[in-house]
């Protein structure tokens, strides 16, 4: 083997292995994009700001859940009194009727008494018409 073959032969060698280093070299360098790529664990601040965010999300939802609870609470105050004032009302018309359902009664009664009168003196004439 003579020199220059020698000397390509190490040339080749070398190449081969600079495009190996670079492929390693390259893997690396994508190693460490990934592992900075990761997210960091939350900072003491990012959980403060969470912590606070779902505290005023639960209160939120409890006022207006106390809201609602409190309109339906004030409302049946309303409804007792709107049903006080139609007992009244009915009250008023339950008398109204009974006056005039009690005169209608004396009316049919003095009726009655008049027909009971004609039924007895028809009675007398037909007694007296037969004797």
């Amino acid at each position: 083997m003579d020199k220059d073959l020698l000397d390509a032969r190490i040339g080749e060698v070398k190449a081969q292995n600079d495009t190996r280093f670079i492929e390693v070299l390259a893997s690396i360098d994508n190693l460490k994009v990934d592992i900075d790529s990761k997210p960091s664990p939350p900072s003491i601040w990012q959980f403060a700001t969470l912590l606070v965010a779902v505290v005023g999300i639960v209160f939120g939802i409890l006022a207006f859940v106390g809201n609602r609870f409190d309109s339906g609470m004030s409302v049946s105050g309303v409804i007792d009194e709107t049903a006080n004032r139609l007992l009244e009302v009915q009250i008023a018309r339950d008398a109204d009727q009974d006056a005039r359902l009690g005169a209608f009664d004396a009316q049919l009664g003095q009726i009655l008494d008049a027909i009971e009168l004609n039924t007895d003196q028809i009675r007398s004439l037909v007694a007296n018409q037969s004797e």
